[in-house]
């Protein structure tokens, strides 16, 4: 399990937590509100520090990737963005997970390979992170690669980034 998992798992046990005890109707609750407010207060921010240190990771990660094209890095950063919502050009809201050498979208049955991932990396970083769309890269699987390179910074598009921003 991932660091994001983690937090996810978190976040969810302390809402449901949160919710059950706010939702308790016994008597030795009564009264008892304040002492609910700050476990869940205390679990938030256990969350919160979570998911700041994983949102740090993940920048570092996509700078160390701008500065210095390697597949391990590529790799790397795929893995700390996994279950993370994208949005293809067509505005279809996407996951992936990574398993072995290979990328599970959940809109697709089929994986793409971390090879054509590769390829498409490759093309992208020719191209100078100036991509004018996904038919461009060129391989298998490309529509969903390439909103990802883009949240990864390896390409250009501003358009994009502000629609993803808004969701």
């Amino acid at each position: 399990m991932n660091q994001r998992d983690v937090a996810v798992e978190l976040q969810s046990e302390m809402e449901l937590a949160c919710m059950e005890k706010q939702g308790e109707q016994e008597p030795d609750c009564i009264g008892k509100q304040g002492e609910c407010d700050a476990d869940c207060i205390g679990k938030q921010g256990e969350i919160e520090s979570d998911f700041m240190e994983l949102r740090r990771e993940r920048e570092l990660v996509c700078a160390e990737l701008r500065k210095n094209s390697d597949m391990e890095i590529l790799w790397k950063a795929l893995q700390l963005f996994e279950n993370v919502p994208f949005y293809t050009s067509r505005k279809l809201m996407f996951r992936y997970t990574l398993k072995g050498g290979e990328m599970f979208v959940d809109r697709k049955s089929k994986s793409i390979t971390r090879s054509s991932i590769e390829m498409a990396y490759k093309k992208a970083v020719e191209m100078e992170g100036k991509v004018s769309g996904p038919k461009k890269l060129g391989v298998f699987g490309a529509s969903y690669l390439y909103p990802v390179f883009i949240r990864l910074g390896v390409i250009e598009d501003p358009g994009y980034s502000a629609f993803a921003e808004q969701m």
